[in-house]
């Protein structure tokens, strides 16, 4: 059995943008550890930038799940995802 370390929250993973703005916003499968910690920096309400730290240090994955939605797959935070992913869309109401 594979280790991880799951965050449980109100959003079903990290998404491309707010979707609370951008009605097309998906939860991304997968993201890399080192991008998860930029958004993050960069105000991703999702994760505190310091959340995912000692997961990295340890090489464990981090699985960011939605209680309300608990069907949901979420967003898996690796070291190095394995295909290419989108890290994030420019957002702007207008």
């Amino acid at each position: 059995m594979q280790k991880e370390i799951q965050i449980w929250t109100d959003v079903a993973g990290i998404y491309t943008c707010d979707p609370r703005i951008v009605n097309d916003a998906y939860a991304q499968p997968v993201v890399a550890f080192e991008d998860a910690s930029t958004m993050a920096f960069f105000g991703a309400k999702v994760l505190h930038p310091e959340t995912i730290d000692p997961a990295i240090e340890a090489g464990i994955p981090v699985r960011v799940l939605s209680a309300k939605e608990p069907e949901k797959k979420g967003t898996t935070i690796v070291i190095r995802p394995t295909d290419e992913i989108i890290v994030g869309r420019n957002c702007h109401q207008t």
